[in-house]
């Protein structure tokens, strides 16, 4: 049996994006901008997972609802009446997932710095540097001036 998942306030702009989840309606109410939020659905969190988006691929079924589909890690599909219900279906499937203790984590990747950077500011104490960027401006000048230049 899967353990009951906490409930979270899940709010909707005018387009059904998520704006925003509140463990508690009194926060809601507190931090809720006038017109940024269209309706208010109360649903079950997922563990670890406040605030990711996923995508879904959302495509209308020849008059007989929607259909939503995600990428990996996913890989669910769920079928619905309305949009809703068919991102409420990936929802549930994910949730369904998560619920054994599995986990979305994000891997940092420290890349090497770039070489150019110990460069940038050299300058910044330099008293001729301006002389040196008024110069560079008087060219380009003269350069976009010149009728003989292409």
């Amino acid at each position: 049996m899967v353990a009951a998942l906490p409930t979270v306030y899940r709010c909707y702009n005018h387009r059904d994006n998520i704006v925003a989840d509140f463990k508690d309606i009194g926060t809601l109410m507190s931090r809720a901008v006038v017109g940024t939020i269209n309706k208010v659905k109360q649903t079950a969190a997922i563990p670890g997972m406040a605030n990711v988006d996923i995508q879904v691929f959302l495509q209308p079924v020849n008059g007989s609802g929607f259909r939503a589909e995600t990428s990996p890690p996913w890989n669910v599909t769920a079928q619905g009446a309305t949009r809703e219900e068919a991102l409420d279906g990936i929802r549930d499937q994910i949730r369904a997932k998560l619920a054994d203790g599995s986990e979305i984590v994000s891997v940092f990747f420290d890349e090497p710095e770039n070489p150019w950077l110990k460069l940038a500011g050299v300058h910044k104490n330099d008293p001729h540097y301006h002389d040196y960027l008024n110069a560079v401006a008087d060219y380009r000048q003269q350069v976009e001036l010149d009728a003989d230049r292409p």
